[in-house]
């Protein structure tokens, strides 16, 4: 079952004079997006900011009480970073910073959603997802810019897994890039790799992911997280550093993190004997026929 505060469904029922029981076929999808900037150790500027969408049924009279998707930037700036994350309801997230400055620079844009298997049987979660195209630039020296992406599943019975991507760019005391990455490969430049331009594109990707069973009735959440990170604290100089993923400030063709959540029942035990029987049956033909 999908939780909601007290406070909020109390705010909710104040407002349309009706209480309200939650309907777990629908989705719930909360938004949080942080971005900091740190500098000499000390946070100089910090932007929160928490977006929730949730489905809710009347038990009046079954209408449809829809709180509306909404869409929230965080955004924090200077004459020399400046960082921004974008979430909405429907799943869209996006990061980016920029930074001409010795600083720690992080920005985070993540959601969780929760499916029902609506079903009394078993079944097998494919979680697909897109990443939209990005780009990592970075001209500095004793420093490092990086990206992360993580996807996480799990249900009342405990966690089903993770899926996980993550890149960085390094300059050492000479300024020479060197690229490392590890988790599931987007297409970027071979991990070690030295990087003359100091740049790295991160090309559009699709993923299918099945991270394991889950029971009938049973909800699947998924909490997704994107960020962004500059470690620049202790550069001798950073002439330039900047990356986005689904720039934020252009979202108009970013396609949603989580783009389908199915579940695809598990075989009766008695399915896959008669499968293995079937098998065992051909391959005793093909060596008598050999």
């Amino acid at each position: 079952m999908i939780e909601c505060s007290q406070a909020r469904r109390d705010s909710i029922e104040s407002r349309s004079g009706r209480p309200l029981i939650l309907d777990p076929r629908l989705v719930a999808i909360i938004a949080v997006i942080t971005t900091a900037a740190h500098s000499d150790g000390a946070i100089t500027t910090i932007s929160t900011v928490t977006v929730e969408t949730v489905n809710f049924v009347s038990d009046a009279d079954s209408d449809l009480n829809v709180i509306p998707s909404n869409s929230v930037m965080s955004f924090i700036g200077s004459p020399d970073f400046t960082a921004a994350a974008y979430a909405d309801g429907g799943g869209i997230v996006a990061v980016s910073l920029d930074a001409s400055a010795e600083l720690e620079l992080e920005s985070i844009a993540s959601f969780s959603s929760h499916d029902l298997n609506a079903t009394n049987s078993p079944a097998t979660a494919e979680l697909g997802f897109a990443i939209n195209p990005g780009i990592l630039r970075l001209t500095s020296a004793n420093s490092s810019l990086s990206y992360s992406i993580l996807v996480m599943a799990e249900t009342s019975a405990g966690a089903l897994g993770t899926w996980e991507s993550s890149g960085t760019l390094t300059a050492d005391a000479n300024g020479e890039v060197t690229w490392t990455k590890s988790g599931v490969d987007l297409g970027t430049p071979a991990g070690g790799s030295v990087i003359p331009s100091g740049e790295v594109a991160i090309p559009a990707f699709i993923a299918l992911w099945t991270p394991g069973v889950i029971l009938g009735n049973d909800v699947l959440v998924i909490e997704y997280d994107m960020s962004l990170k500059l470690d620049a604290a202790g550069a001798d100089y950073v002439e330039g550093a900047s990356a986005n993923i689904a720039d934020p400030f252009d979202v108009s063709g970013a396609s949603p993190a989580i783009t389908s959540v199915t579940f695809r029942p598990v075989p009766e035990p008695s399915g896959l004997v008669l499968l293995c029987v079937e098998a065992g049956t051909i391959s005793r033909r093909r060596r008598r026929s050999a």
